[in-house]
């Protein structure tokens, strides 16, 4: 009986063609180059907001997403980062009003119109000093940054 059963199973194991059915052209063509996006006056809406990264440090950056409620609410209220990390803080706006994004990271204070209606904007940070940073919608602590956690679970 056992012979039987595996002598079912053979046939349906061998069926199949595991050859690709039509060669592959992505890896021969490079992808379509695109442009970056920029806000309705056309300054570019990452912005580059802390030092320069050291030749030869990886790209590898930290997304801190926030997003714009009615009512200047952030959510999360809080993002924290390695400190060795570089962090993207990026804030999309799904207010119909547009609103004044700060974040206070040393030594100067960054400070972005979010325009309305699901756009965004982007400030890009090298490596951060431990700390608490503040992020600011019109004038108003919303949510933190908090930089020096260790990373996982």
């Amino acid at each position: 009986m056992v012979l039987s059963a595996s002598a079912g199973l053979l046939p349906l194991a061998a069926c199949g063609n595991n050859a690709p059915t039509r060669a592959s052209t992505a890896a021969s063509s490079p992808p379509p180059a695109t442009a970056a996006p920029t806000t309705p006056n056309g300054a570019p809406r990452i912005q580059p907001g802390g030092p320069n990264r050291p030749p030869g440090a990886s790209n590898v950056e930290l997304p801190a997403t926030f997003h714009l409620r009615p009512g200047g609410r952030l959510d999360p209220t809080q993002v924290s980062a390695p400190a060795s990390v570089p962090v993207a803080v990026t804030v999309y706006n799904y207010d119909t009003q547009s609103h004044k994004l700060t974040v206070k990271i040393p030594p100067t204070p960054r400070t972005l119109s979010v325009p309305a209606d699901g756009e965004h904007v982007s400030l890009r940070y090298g490596r951060l000093p431990n700390g608490s940073y503040e992020i600011l919608i019109d004038g108003a602590v919303r949510a933190q940054l908090v930089v020096g956690v260790a990373p996982g679970p």
